[in-house]
C-alpha cells in the first residue's frame, strides 16, 4: 500500500511539473522582410524585389515578374517602416507613417491593385505602438495578412485574406488590449501569436495566441496565454531574420 501511495504522489508531482512546462513556440520566419531605417535612401534592392522612391511616389518591382507597381504615398514626409512579401511573393505589404497617422498598404504585384488596410478596417485613430516590422505578418502558407491596429489604449490584431470573398472575412483575431507590441505566425500557419502586457503585472510581457480557421468563413477561435519568462519572450521575439537598410 505504501508503494502504491508513493507511486501516486510521484505521479501527481510529475503531472504538476509537466503542467508548468512551457513548450517552445516555433514562429514562422519570413525571409522577405526589410526594415527601412535610413529614410534618405531612395532605392532598396534585394534578391526578391526592388523599391524606388521619388518624393511621394513609390515604385515596387518583384523579381518574379516585370511589372512596375506605382503607389502614391500620403505625403512627401511619409516614412516607409517596413516592406514584407507574402509567402508566394504575389503581394507586398508595407506600413507607412506620417503626421496624419499610420497607413498599411497591400499591393498585388501582378495586377498593381492596392488596398489600404487602415481604410478597410475603419481605424480613424491609428494605433502606432508597435515596433516595426512586428506590426505586420504574413501567413507562411496562405495569403492572409495580419496587422496591429485600433486606437490608443485599445489595440487589437486584424486579419484579412487577399483571395477570399468579402463576405467570408472576419477582421479581428484578438481581444482588445491596451498595448500589442507585435504579431507573428506559427510555422504551420494554424496559430497567430501576439505580444501583450501580462495582466497581473504590466511591467512584464506575455504571448497570447489565436487559432485560425481558414474555411468558410475566415475566423479566429480559441485564445490562449503562454507562461514564458521575459528572457524567453524577448530572445524568441526579437531575433527575427530581418534586414536593415
Amino acid at each position: 500500500m505504501r508503494v502504491v501511495r508513493q507511486f501516486i504522489i510521484i505521479a501527481l508531482i510529475f503531472s504538476m511539473l509537466s503542467g508548468c512546462e512551457t513548450k517552445k513556440i516555433e514562429y514562422a520566419r519570413n525571409a522577405n522582410v526589410i526594415t527601412i531605417k535610413n529614410q534618405s535612401k531612395m532605392a532598396v534592392e534585394t534578391s526578391t524585389f526592388l523599391l524606388k522612391r521619388e518624393e511621394s511616389k513609390l515604385t515596387l518591382k518583384s523579381a518574379n515578374n516585370n511589372n512596375n507597381v506605382q503607389i502614391e504615398l500620403p505625403s512627401k514626409e511619409s516614412e516607409i517602416k517596413s516592406v514584407q512579401l507574402s509567402y508566394d511573393q504575389k503581394y507586398a505589404a508595407m506600413d507607412i507613417w506620417d503626421k496624419k497617422g499610420l497607413s498599411v498598404y497591400v499591393v498585388n504585384l501582378q495586377s498593381g491593385e492596392t488596398l489600404n488596410l487602415i481604410e478597410k478596417f475603419g481605424d480613424e485613430d491609428n494605433y502606432m505602438g508597435y515596433e516595426p516590422p512586428f506590426g505586420l505578418a504574413w501567413s507562411p502558407n496562405e495569403n492572409i495578412i495580419t496587422m496591429i491596429g485600433g486606437y490608443p489604449e485599445g489595440a487589437r490584431v486584424y486579419m484579412y485574406h487577399l483571395e477570399m470573398d468579402e463576405w467570408q472575412q472576419y477582421y479581428t483575431a484578438s481581444l482588445i488590449y491596451e498595448n500589442i507590441y507585435g504579431v507573428k505566425w506559427g510555422q504551420d500557419g494554424e496559430k497567430l501569436y501576439y505580444l501583450v502586457d501580462f495582466l497581473e503585472n504590466k511591467s512584464e510581457k506575455t504571448v497570447n495566441s489565436t487559432e485560425i480557421e481558414v474555411d468558410d468563413p475566415l475566423i479566429g477561435r480559441t485564445i490562449a496565454e503562454y507562461e514564458l519568462s521575459n528572457e524567453e519572450i524577448m530572445n524568441d521575439w526579437l531575433d527575427t531574420e530581418r534586414e536593415y537598410r
